[in-house]
Parts: C-alpha cells; sequence; structure tokens
C-alpha cells in the first residue's frame, strides 16, 4: 500500500552542520547570528533541526528536536578549535543525510564551512548521489575569504541546494525562505509491500515495486527494485553497504551468465555441425550404391556360348 505522510506542506526538517575549526573562530559572531536566525524562523510543531559540528570529525549535538531552545543551547556550547579537512566535511554531511532517513518528513541539510575543497573525487560523488537519491538538497554557506569555491558550488546545484560565500551575500540570513521554497515541492510516501512468499528474507532480498499515479489527464509511474537493509535500517549506512555489495554480485552474477550463455551458443553450434556431418553421409552412400550395383552386374553376367561346326 502507499501512504501520504506528509500532511502539511510547510512542515520539514533541516540538518545544520557546522564546522567548529579554528578557521571559524573570526566568524564565530555572525555565523551564531545566522544560525539562530534560521531557528526562531522554524514554525512550532511543524519543522524540526539537528545540529552536527565537524573539525577531525563529525559530532551530533542535537538529534532531530521541534525544541528552539534545546537548538539554541547547543550552538552557544559550540567551541572554536584545531582544524578540520575535506574527510571531516564528507563524513558530517553523510552523517546528516542519515540521520534525517530516520524521519518522515521533507528535508534539506544546510552546511556552514571554511574547508577549501581543490578536487572532486570518488567520495563527493557518492556523497551527491546519496542526497539526490534521497532529494535532500544541500545549501552552503562558504565563509572562506577568497571566494566561490566550484567543488562546493557543484555539490549544492547538483543536490538543488543553493551555494553561497557569506562575505557577499545577505542570503545567509534568509535560509528559511531559501529552504522553504526549495522543500515545498517535495513529495515523501511511507511504501510497505507484502510478499506473497512466505520464505521471503527481509533483510537481504531485493523487492519490486511498480508506482503508478496522478490527477486526472494526467499520470506518471515508477518501475523499480529495492533493497530492505537489516539491523538500523534507515538509521544506520548498511543499506548502502549492502546495495553495493548486491551491486558487485550482480555484476558478476551477468558476467557469469553471458560467459554461460557463450558457451551454450558454443555447444549449440558444435551440434548442429554434428548433425549436419551426419545427415550427409547416408546421401554420399548412397551416390556410391549404383556403381557398386553396376560392378555386380557385370560379374554375374553369362558369357556367351561360342557355336561352330565340325
Amino acid at each position: 500500500g502507499v501512504s501520504e505522510v506528509l500532511k502539511d506542506r510547510k512542515g520539514f526538517s533541516v540538518s545544520l552542520v557546522v564546522e567548529s575549526s579554528s578557521n571559524m573562530a573570526e566568524n564565530e559572531k555572525m555565523l551564531k547570528k545566522g544560525l539562530f536566525s534560521l531557528i526562531d524562523s522554524l514554525k512550532g510543531g511543524l519543522q524540526a533541526g539537528s545540529l552536527i559540528t565537524f573539525r577531525d570529525n563529525d559530532k551530533t549535538i542535537s538529534k532531530f528536536t521541534l525544541n528552539k531552545t534545546e537548538l539554541r543551547n547547543g550552538i552557544e556550547k559550540i567551541e572554536f578549535n584545531g582544524k578540520s579537512n575535506t574527510k571531516a566535511l564528507y563524513s558530517a554531511v553523510d552523517k546528516a543525510i542519515t540521520e534525517s532517513l530516520s524521519i518522515v518528513a521533507k528535508k534539506a541539510i544546510v552546511v556552514f564551512t571554511s574547508v577549501n575543497i581543490e578536487k572532486e573525487d570518488a567520495e563527493l560523488v557518492k556523497l551527491i548521489n546519496y542526497a539526490k537519491n534521497n532529494d535532500i538538497p544541500i545549501f552552503i554557506a562558504d565563509f572562506r575569504p577568497k571566494g566561490e569555491n566550484k567543488i562546493l558550488s557543484g555539490l549544492s546545484k547538483e543536490t538543488n541546494g543553493k551555494y553561497f560565500v557569506v562575505a557577499k551575500e545577505k542570503s545567509f540570513y534568509n535560509l528559511h525562505r531559501l529552504i522553504s521554497e526549495e522543500v515545498i515541492g517535495q513529495n515523501s510516501y511511507l511504501l510497505y509491500y507484502k510478499s506473497p512468499i512466505s520464505d521471503l528474507l527481509w533483510d537481504k532480498d531485493w523487492v519490486s515495486l511498480k508506482i503508478s499515479g496522478g490527477p486526472k489527464g494526467f499520470s506518471a509511474f515508477s518501475d523499480f527494485s529495492y533493497l530492505i537493509p537489516e539491523g538500523g535500517g534507515a538509521k544506520s549506512g548498511l543499506a548502502r553497504k549492502l546495495l553495493e555489495a548486491e551491486l558487485s554480485k550482480a555484476k558478476a552474477q551477468e558476467r557469469a551468465e553471458y560467459l554461460k550463455k557463450i558457451e551454450e551458443r558454443r555447444k549449440e553450434a558444435k551440434e548442429i555441425l554434428k548433425k549436419t556431418a551426419e545427415e550427409e553421409k547416408p546421401k554420399e552412400e548412397k551416390k556410391e550404391e549404383p556403381k557398386e550395383e553396376e560392378e555386380a552386374h557385370k560379374e554375374e553376367e553369362p558369357k556367351e556360348e561360342g557355336g561352330g561346326g565340325h
């Protein structure tokens, strides 16, 4: 069955991912002002927030809550020191995506950072796909003084978020409006499936669904398969690990089936050649038979008796 779980168009969840390295210390006042502005703009009972910080590693300060005071207290306690890096940033955003999947709501992530990413790598691509596949826009407030970072800008663009350099744009203080405009079109559904197969294991088996629907005069459908993870489900990264393993297994199986088909065709061709050869053999023997009979007649032909007078 399919059940719509988002009844209120104004409801959404936002994950705040904040860099807490010493590089952000000089921007502490402006950063906290922007964070407080966003939290105060959240609509009571409808919009939730969470707080994750990172420098050398990530840390969840506050899980998703409707309590604005809890979020404000978490922000107040952030201490800015130490160094950060690209790996820590990716890990924090990955964690924000995973944690947001544990609740049913429209979703958005806002990253506040000064990390300079110099080149795109496999981890970034994986992160972008993780966000895109779950329809989660990533907004990035770049606190670097050197201007736009194309990699961070691309991360926001690819996920339908927005990137801006804090020193140049006032959009930093309009985050709530920007997020609301982006997530209002998100549609979330709770899907569940009961298999007619009694021995189907929910923790490691693929389940296929075909969903169709739409208003009068218009329709759309999606035909897909997905893997239900064991254990923590959407609250952990296990789903992706199982999916990657399953895809790898599927590729190996596909290759094996391909080689099997090639071998079957080779055997089939061999059988055809053998059969053709056997069919041709009797024809050759039949062509030789008349010659053998002719020779036999010659041998059996009686000799003429000579006659003479005395």
